[in-house]
């Protein structure tokens, strides 16, 4: 296992599995295009769990996009969702399910 990488070793509700992975990512917020930074908390194939460097106000449904880096250790693949809803918002994280995104090194 790689340093600020796990899998969870219960079970996952969620559609797809979600691997845990803290690496900096931004967002770009609603029709004003507003970045903010975040960490990312988990990731998975159609989703995100996300920690804001400072506090933000989303509400579930909100739209926004998503810019990240994978660690090298997972292939340092540049990932981009280019639309995303906000699906939870609990103790200053966020977690969005993406529509489509893009992946490159």
């Amino acid at each position: 296992m790689h340093e600020g990488i796990s899998v969870p070793d219960h079970p996952e509700r969620r559609r797809g599995k979600r691997i845990r992975v803290a690496t900096g990512a931004v967002i770009k917020v609603g029709k004003d295009g507003r970045i903010v930074r975040t960490t990312t908390v988990n990731l998975g194939g159609s989703g995100a769990l996300l920690r804001p460097e400072e506090p933000i106000q989303l509400a579930v449904g909100d739209e926004l996009s998503c810019e990240c880096r994978l660690p090298e250790e997972l292939g340092g693949v540049v990932l981009i969702w280019r639309k995303g809803k906000v699906v939870r918002v609990e103790d200053g994280a966020i977690a969005v399910e993406f529509d489509t995104g893009v992946f490159w090194q």
